[in-house]
């Protein structure tokens, strides 16, 4: 008989709304302070000086 076990995945995503384009950062099972930080810090490094102002928002579903 297989077992099915259900895992609650936090996908880290942003979305830059003038292009149209979502860059997806990272998924993990544990998100805490430091993984985001560092996902952040990766994302404006990519950005590379096109970082201009970003809203924070949270959804949850």
């Amino acid at each position: 008989m297989n077992t099915v076990t259900l895992l609650r995945l936090y996908v880290f995503f942003v979305v830059e709304i003038g292009r149209r384009f979502v860059h997806v950062l990272g998924v993990t099972a544990r998100p805490d302070g430091a993984w985001v930080a560092q996902q952040s810090r990766n994302l404006l490094a990519d950005l590379k000086g096109r970082a201009g102002m970003f809203r924070a928002t949270t959804f949850r579903y």
